[in-house]
């Protein structure tokens, strides 16, 4: 019998502004690059989160993303 959870796309990852995350995460905003940081100005950029895979990106929510791409 066929694994049926093959078909149901999961949400797995985590979204925040960015902004948000280095005021809840201060340990780990630590580690990214001042440049990174300054992006948290502009109220529409974005951080997904994949910690089962250690992978983060930051961008605009219209951006092609790898995290929660379009498969």
């Amino acid at each position: 019998m066929k694994n049926m959870n093959n078909k149901i796309r999961r949400k797995d990852y985590i979204e925040m502004p960015l902004s948000t995350f280095l005021s809840q995460f201060p340990e780990l905003a630590a580690d990214l690059p001042l440049d990174v940081r300054r992006l948290a100005l502009d109220d529409h950029y974005i951080i997904r989160l994949d910690a089962a895979h250690c992978k983060l990106e930051i961008g605009y929510q219209e951006d092609d993303w790898l995290i929660g791409g379009r498969a």
